[in-house]
């Protein structure tokens, strides 16, 4: 059984397409929004043998589902497939615990085929990704998640993303399923992570390393 965690149903029709081109019986389950795909991943009748995710959620960033998804099955395979395709988006996704990260704007084929890799055990990703992945090697920019004064963890990220889209931190709490006091906590993180002193500067910063 597959879970697939999109809230666009055109696409999740072209995900069951892929799916049944694959050697096997697939079975899918439909979540639409984040809090759909935490209930089921946190106490649904059954085990996915592989999750499929789009991080544009109308209510959570698809990253929190892939870190829930791990969490609860550290060995089922995690492919995002979304139109985001910014460094940050691919970088927070694999250090959730992605296995594969896929653009949306790929053909159908392309879909199948990485789908086959990742229940292989491979690592596929887009080759119009790749190449952010071997620029922060190249440029030894600071990997979101990842030790140094400029690294921000997941959820960190998340809320910065919420707040460049013009929501108050009391609207991101919400989006994010965290009290406002939480939010407060995360933004002290990334002001001193970032070394700087206003939302504005953190956007701006944020914008600058291609993370929004």
């Amino acid at each position: 059984m597959a879970l697939v965690v999109e809230d666009s149903e055109p696409f999740a029709r072209l995900v069951d397409e892929a799916l049944a081109s694959i050697s096997g019986s697939w079975r899918t389950h439909r979540a639409a929004t984040g809090a759909q795909a935490r209930a089921f991943l946190r106490g649904g009748p059954m085990e996915p043998e592989l999750v499929l995710v789009d991080l544009g959620l109308p209510d959570v960033s698809g990253v929190e589902v892939v870190a829930v998804a791990r969490d609860r099955y550290p060995q089922v395979p995690i492919m995002v497939i979304s139109v985001l395709t910014s460094s940050a988006n691919v970088l927070a996704a694999i250090q959730a615990g992605a296995c594969g990260y896929l653009h949306k704007g790929d053909s159908a084929l392309s879909l199948s085929l990485a789908i086959g890799r990742v229940l292989a055990g491979e690592y596929p990703i887009s080759p119009s990704l790749a190449h952010y992945l071997f620029k922060l090697v190249k440029t030894r920019e600071p990997l979101v998640g990842s030790a140094g004064a400029a690294a921000l963890a997941p959820r960190e990220l998340e809320l910065l993303q919420w707040l460049g889209k013009g929501h108050t931190y009391q609207e991101a709490a919400r989006k994010m399923d965290i009290s406002v006091s939480t939010a407060q906590t995360f933004s002290k993180r990334i002001y001193q992570k970032l070394a700087v002193t206003s939302k504005g500067e953190a956007l701006d910063a944020a914008r600058s390393r291609g993370w929004l």
